[in-house]
């Protein structure tokens, strides 16, 4: 599980998905 700690845009939270996604996590939270 991995996430940022803030959510500012919608573009930013897609960025982070594809990266927790990308280092193999399987939750974003």
């Amino acid at each position: 599980m991995a996430g940022p700690c803030s959510v500012d845009t919608e573009e930013n939270v897609i960025k982070t998905a594809h990266a927790v996604k990308a280092a193999g996590a399987h939750m974003l939270r």
